[in-house]
């Protein structure tokens, strides 16, 4: 919860892959008689997973976020090219192939100008020495927490 931008919300992206991930193989198992209805919840499940990616954001680092929201959306994707493929009912079609390959390569693309476009910055933190409010200030800069300060008299530290 700590890296998180919203604590109330910290696991609930985690909470919901978790349920997604136990639902696939009950999904597969239960539905492999009725192909059509077995994509058709593969699907809804994978969209599932993936929208509250976009709502909570999982992650403070804008980039980070954009990546685990495309990749979930590449899932999503596949899903979507498995259900074209089940209503195809054509083994010799290529068109879910081309249709993966499009929505696979578009994905990607847009990933790689996302990351192009956020600028990078380091996230906004800080750092509470115990028993101290959160309304006080800061008791050390978390800009560099490793580097020595006045108090320290050890040889060759520089502030």
């Amino acid at each position: 919860a700590v890296w998180h931008l919203n604590p109330r919300y910290a696991f609930l992206t985690l909470f919901v892959e978790l349920v997604g991930k136990i639902m696939m193989p009950i999904i597969a198992t239960v539905a492999k008689s009725i192909p059509m209805l077995q994509m058709t919840l593969i699907v809804a499940t994978n969209f599932g997973m993936w929208v509250p990616t976009l709502v909570y954001a999982p992650y403070v680092d804008r980039k980070f976020s954009v990546l685990v929201q495309d990749t979930k959306l590449i899932i999503v994707c596949a899903s979507i090219t498995g259900l074209i493929t089940v209503a195809m009912n054509d083994e010799a079609s290529k068109v879910p192939f081309i249709a993966l390959s499009a929505l696979v390569g578009v994905t990607c693309v847009v990933l790689v100008v996302q990351l192009r476009m956020i600028p990078s910055s380091k996230p906004d933190t800080r750092v509470f020495e115990c028993g101290q409010s959160p309304g006080a200030a800061p008791a050390k800069d978390e800009a560099a927490p490793l580097l020595g300060s006045a108090a320290d008299t050890r040889p060759g530290v520089a502030e």
